[in-house]
């Protein structure tokens, strides 16, 4: 029982990632190709000076930013959003 619990913990998990990737690259690639390089985009997370460190502001950019994409997100859906980010460049 314990290890269905864990396979299905980690089925959501990667579930969530994929959601939360989707929607990313839907919404979210077009602008920062406008603002890095468009093969770089993924750097405006990586960069030295980036703005944000730490879980509030990043759900709060992401909620920033999915207005101005004219994204027509759910909450859970800017989590999913927010916790894919977290998982592949901030680790908060």
């Amino acid at each position: 029982m314990k290890w269905l619990m864990i396979i299905m913990a980690v089925l959501w998990t990667s579930t969530v990632f994929a959601d939360g990737k989707k929607l990313h690259d839907s919404s979210c690639m077009q602008c920062h190709s406008s603002l890095m390089a468009p093969n770089k985009a993924n750097e405006i997370y990586t960069r030295t000076n980036r703005k944000i460190t730490n879980l509030a502001g990043l759900t709060k950019r992401v909620r920033s930013c999915s207005l101005a994409a004219d994204a027509d997100w759910t909450s859970e859906q800017r989590q999913q959003v927010v916790r894919y980010l977290t998982d592949t460049y901030y680790g908060l």
